[in-house]
């Protein structure tokens, strides 16, 4: 996607909107929708840019964004059509038929219509890709062959290629016959040999540079990384972070070069794994619009039953103590508190290790050293709220015994949180199981359940 439209949708995520100017009066826009005002409406968003149309197609109820697209698809650059939420795409689909959606498409870049297009259910997908340009079609169809967490759905196909015995001049005499028509995210020639394995690479920079009559392979870099067409897209965001790159080039497995990754589109890749984690922590999912509200419940009851169950092992614990509890009642008062604070260090912990596990930044040279530290951080915290725990035990039961009990019990529940906090996600990640869904939801089930065994544990020798 363009670089502004994915710094744009960047800033859109991390709920920066402040940063983007709006020139336009929502108020006045959804008036004329609702009055049905259809020449004010077009008069307000004919100077609009494509993404701010976008995102007020985005705001608007189905009904009124029907009558929109009937009104104004006149208005509607594609640039738009490809900002839209994915119910959105297909309403608009819908309501404008394939072939129209195809030609507003076909003046969009070779990656912005495999975005459009590959949410869509597979008769319009095929639809719109029939209707293409010829030239069009098979590279559009290629990156469709991917899923969409690999590298090959996401690739530039449209790349400047040139073998060894290339000239600048052969070169800058290439860019010039093509002019608009390169793209906007090129950063990079790529030089290539016998089969198309790519030798090296040299940055447009370079080229423009350096004198016409030298030798391709006089300013070539022999120093570049790669990724396969068929890897993880997130290693293309670990590869960018690591190796500060303008472009990556894609591979086959014999070696070929058949696309690259922008910059622009290592940025969106990085923000769109960072908001799938966040999301996979709270056990929902993304899309909001986009997905039955059915299917949303049953995933989420899905999440909460899980829940109820660590709930009532945690419980189970309390009834073995119920002769110690029922005698010093006021025992019942601390432990949510103990469970709670136990939850949250460790959770301080777990969305740590799950970013460094999602950027890489942990490996099996640091991993004991940041276990180590973070023990060392829930020793500190352990002992500063066992002083914590014992003045506020005391102020709540006016009982120094209790209050000891507390402080230590507390203290103790945090220490434990911070080595679960490391211990889970990595153990999880060992056994190829993703931590950010499954985590969290371990730490609260043992922190709930071994804090409360220790409270009532503490309780029932100190008091025995």
């Amino acid at each position: 996607m363009s670089s502004y439209s994915s710094l744009k949708n960047v800033f859109k995520r991390k709920g920066m909107n402040h940063i983007k100017e709006h020139n336009y009066n929502m108020h006045d826009i959804l008036h004329a929708i609702r009055e049905s005002d259809i020449e004010k409406f077009r008069h307000l968003i004919t100077s609009l840019n494509p993404y701010d149309k976008a995102e007020i197609f985005n705001s608007i109820s189905n009904d009124d964004f029907i009558l929109v697209i009937k009104s104004v698809y006149d208005l509607v650059e594609a640039e738009a059509l490809v900002e839209l939420s994915e119910h959105k795409r297909l309403m608009v689909v819908e309501e404008v038929g394939t072939d129209g959606i195809a030609a507003s498409l076909s003046r969009l870049e070779n990656d912005d219509i495999v975005y459009f297009v590959s949410a869509l259910p597979h008769e319009y997908c095929e639809s719109i890709v029939n209707a293409l340009p010829r030239s069009e079609r098979k590279l559009i169809r290629l990156a469709l062959t991917y899923t969409k967490d690999q590298v090959g759905r996401l690739m530039d196909v449209d790349i400047l290629k040139f073998k060894k015995d290339a000239t600048i001049l052969d070169i800058k005499v290439h860019l010039n016959n093509i002019g608009d028509d390169l793209s906007e995210d090129t950063r990079d020639v790529f030089i290539v040999g016998d089969d198309d394995v790519l030798i090296g690479m040299v940055s447009l920079f370079s080229i423009l540079t350096t004198d016409e009559e030298q030798s391709v392979m006089s300013v070539l870099n022999h120093d570049f990384k790669t990724v396969y067409d068929t890897d993880d897209k997130s290693e293309v965001a670990y590869t960018f972070r690591k190796y500060n790159l303008t472009s990556l080039p894609v591979i086959a497995r014999d070696q070929r070069i058949i696309g690259s990754i922008s910059s622009d589109s290592a940025l969106e890749i990085l923000q769109s794994e960072s908001d799938e984690d966040l999301l996979k922590l709270g056990g929902v999912a993304e899309n909001y619009e986009d997905i039955n509200i059915f299917k949303k419940a049953y995933s989420r009851f899905i999440w909460l039953f899980f829940n109820l169950c660590a709930a009532f092992i945690s419980a189970s614990v309390i009834g073995k103590f119920s002769h110690t509890i029922s005698k010093y009642s006021i025992l019942a008062i601390f432990l949510p508190v103990v469970a709670s604070i136990g939850g949250n260090s460790g959770n301080q912990t777990v969305i740590l290790i799950i970013r460094m596990i999602a950027l890489k930044t942990i490996n099996k040279l640091n991993a004991r050293y940041i276990m180590t530290r973070e023990i060392m951080i829930g020793v500190v915290n352990s002992l500063l709220f066992l002083i914590v725990g014992l003045v506020f035990g005391y102020f709540v039961s006016h009982d120094l015994h209790v209050a000891q009990v507390f402080a230590v019990a507390l203290a103790c529940n945090i220490l434990l949180s911070s080595i679960l906090g490391f211990a889970i996600p990595m153990t999880v990640r060992r056994l190829n199981i993703d931590p950010a869904p499954t985590s969290s939801i371990f730490l609260t089930t043992m922190t709930d359940f071994l804090g409360f065994l220790m409270f009532l544990s503490i309780a029932s020798i100190f008091f025995k």
